[in-house]
């Protein structure tokens, strides 16, 4: 009797320990929309990375998950609500900064069109 309430409670603590793995293991970042306002750096937690944001102009950034370990971003210009053309604050280029390995994303004069890469996660490499 003893046997095989050991072989029970062994059973429980094995089921148990399978669902919660499960459940830990399913948990992947959900996409994220961002506006980064012209001028104003930015600084961003997702996913376990931290990106700092600096632009001359106004963006809409998505991050998503692209598999279980890497992160899509993608940037595009937003209009200033002026109706014309982007305003420019200054000459500055769109820098963004991957902080978990001290490295940039981009660092050029912002995107006029959509600008997508893919952030590797174990190796700080950006596909774009």
């Amino acid at each position: 009797m003893k046997t095989l309430a050991r072989v029970l409670m062994v059973g429980v603590i094995l089921s148990m320990l399978l669902l919660v793995y499960g459940a830990s293991a399913q948990q992947t970042a959900r996409p994220v929309d961002l506006k980064i306002q012209a001028g104003v750096p930015q600084t961003i937690n997702y996913a376990g990375q931290v990106l700092r944001f600096a632009s001359p102009i106004g963006l809409a950034v998505r991050l998503e998950p692209y598999n279980e370990i890497n992160i899509k971003i993608t940037i595009r210009p937003v209009a200033d609500g002026s109706g014309g053309p982007q305003t420019v604050i200054n000459e500055d280029p769109l820098h963004i900064y991957w902080e978990n390995f001290g490295t940039d994303v981009y660092l050029a004069e912002p995107p006029s069109a959509v600008w997508t890469g893919i952030m590797y996660t174990e190796s700080g490499f950006t596909e774009k």
